[in-house]
């Protein structure tokens, strides 16, 4: 089942996204849920990682975290 969310981004990131997903000939949600999926079958992560409500404070879930893994950190 697909539940819909709602995501907020730097309007920068966003109109790159847009344009990506327009080069791929897809859907700005179809390019973000390929990303996703990616980085998290780069890191392991095959199910969700905390219980609802215990992982980052509100707000914080990803702030400066890119969905392309280029984090800064090793593999």
């Amino acid at each position: 089942m697909r539940t819909p969310i709602t995501l907020r981004l730097d309007a920068d990131l966003l109109a790159a996204a847009r344009v990506e997903a327009r080069r791929d000939s897809r859907t700005l949600t179809n390019l973000i849920e390929v990303a996703l999926k990616r980085h998290l079958g780069r890191t392991g992560t095959d199910g969700p990682v905390s219980a609802p409500g215990q992982g980052a404070a509100r707000g914080q879930e990803d702030a400066g975290v890119p969905l392309d893994g280029a984090s800064g950190r090793g593999p």
